[in-house]
């Protein structure tokens, strides 16, 4: 599991429906409370008997309704990325955010034109357009928007639990 994967917890519905996740210590009270109980444990001991959970399962159904789309701002675009260059490739270094059309030619704060990018590639490309720029995006497809399923699906995959997802049957 990666640095953050040790901290948070996959919280599931009654209905064993991803809610979201959870700090472990928060996981561990509410299982102590009797609202939670834990479907997948780490083997992370904090005492003789009490692991870590990885995957916890509400006792009660709670109504949810599912937000429409995913926040835009830098983190998530560098998620959506993999925080990996979209012009060159790399993954090294300091990433930052790219205007596809920059904000001085009347490019928009959108998922759909702006891309992770090395902080080189982004001195090259500057005040351009890609084209002018000489720089191709590497991904052929557009930038757009990710659906909440996508971007969950990319978060497990960077959290190295999406293999443990699979396993549950939770995808």
């Amino acid at each position: 599991m990666s640095r953050k994967g040790t901290k948070r917890v996959i919280l599931l519905n009654a209905d064993e429906n991803f809610l979201c996740f959870i700090h472990w210590r928060k996981a561990i009270r509410q299982i102590y409370n009797g609202k939670m109980i834990a479907v997948k444990n780490s083997t992370k001991k904090l005492s003789e008997d009490l692991y870590i959970p990885l995957v916890v399962k509400m006792v009660k159904l709670i109504r949810t309704f599912y937000k429409s789309s995913v926040k835009y701002n830098r983190k998530n675009i560098l998620i959506r990325d993999n925080f990996t260059c979209q012009y060159c490739g790399t993954k090294d270094g300091k990433m930052t955010v790219d205007h596809i059309i920059p904000r001085s030619r009347g490019g928009k704060n959108s998922f759909d034109n702006t891309i992770c990018c090395c902080l080189s590639c982004n001195s090259i490309k500057a005040n351009k357009l890609p084209s002018e720029a000489g720089m191709y995006l590497k991904n052929s497809n557009q930038p757009r928007k990710p659906t909440i399923m996508e971007f969950f699906l990319i978060k497990a995959k960077n959290m190295n639990i999406y293999d443990l997802l699979c396993d549950y049957g939770v995808y």
